[in-house]
């Protein structure tokens, strides 16, 4: 029977972790390989002494609520065709959803966002394209 238990915690802990692990990227993030679709992109609350409250402390910060953009934009590695990736904008509490966008090489796409953290999910994209998402 203890077997059994430790058996079945062991399980439902990699079933968890694995879950956790998916492809997740923190926001902000820069020239990210897009290798699977789904990819996703979460808003991170910098904390004291991480490798993201350096980060986002050398990005401009809003001066208020009202000025918080949200931004994507899709590069691809040189000698590549154009690139492109399908995204969708959505709250972490996953009370909004916007999109899906098509953001095209050479173009920044841009969501008015509020105070909730907030996510971006790629949903498809041509092959070798990199992303940075970021908030401004």
């Amino acid at each position: 029977m203890k077997k059994l238990i430790i058996s079945s915690l062991i399980i439902l802990g990699v079933v968890f972790l694995a879950n956790k692990l998916s492809a997740q990227n923190p926001i902000p993030s820069f020239h990210v390989p897009i290798i699977v679709d789904p990819t996703i992109f979460e808003e991170v609350i910098p904390s004291f002494n991480t490798q993201f409250s350096y980060l986002a402390s050398t990005l401009k910060q809003p001066r208020s609520i009202d000025e918080r953009r949200l931004k994507v934009m899709v590069q691809s590695p040189p000698s590549r065709q154009l690139a492109w990736a399908v995204v969708i904008v959505y709250s972490l509490d996953q009370q909004s959803t916007y999109g899906p966008f098509t953001v095209l090489e050479g173009e920044v796409h841009e969501s008015i966002i509020d105070e909730r953290q907030w996510g971006v999910r790629v949903m498809d994209s041509s092959s070798d394209c990199l992303l940075s998402v970021w908030i401004e």
